[in-house]
């Protein structure tokens, strides 16, 4: 038997393929899969699927699905199911809020980075994205939270390699890291 907790959080689509397979091929040596997974393509993969909900934390606990794939597209009674099936959608915003301020690290060249620049607008919501091991959480966790750490006067990771910090990291008053580890 095999349980695995999420596993492609920090995947690229690519390789999100690539674990579904590994998982489909363990399953048809004859072993048992179990995956915690919101990732679409895992669950189109899975034989059998249970839903939890069917909310979060004491309104949840229940069973509120089990089935296959084809079963829980036409399912409504769940918020899986209608976000799967389209019928409850999130609606991406016509516009989006300006930015004028931004936080610049130049020369970053920690591990994989190769002396880049980047400019991290502020007070908006920015995704650092890109394959696995091109260097998203080195430029992240080891180069931006430790510079902004020591310049707030925080305790701080040694601070990965990169030339300068400029533009308006003054406006910064207070940063939290939060990672995968339960709050």
């Amino acid at each position: 038997m095999y349980i695995l907790d999420e596993p492609t959080i920090g995947l690229h689509p690519r390789d999100t393929h690539k674990l579904v397979d590994i998982l489909v091929s363990l399953k048809e040596r004859s072993n048992t899969v179990i995956v915690v997974e919101h990732e679409e393509a895992v669950m189109r993969a899975a034989d059998q699927l249970l839903d939890i909900g069917p909310e979060a934390g004491s309104q949840g606990g229940q069973l509120v699905f089990q089935g296959d794939w084809n079963a829980l597209e036409g399912f409504q009674a769940s918020y899986t199911a209608r976000y799967l099936n389209g019928t409850a959608t999130i609606p991406i915003p016509t516009q989006r809020r300006p930015w004028r301020d931004a936080l610049h690290i130049q020369g970053a060249y920690e591990h994989n980075l190769k002396h880049i620049n980047v400019e991290i607008p502020l007070n908006i919501l920015t995704v650092v994205t890109g394959v696995s091991g091109s260097g998203k959480s080195t430029l992240v966790k080891q180069v931006v939270y430790p510079a902004m750490s020591k310049r707030l006067g925080l305790d701080a990771a040694p601070t990965g390699k990169f030339d300068k910090l400029a533009g308006d990291f003054q406006k910064i008053k207070h940063i939290d890291f939060i990672d995968q580890q339960p709050i």
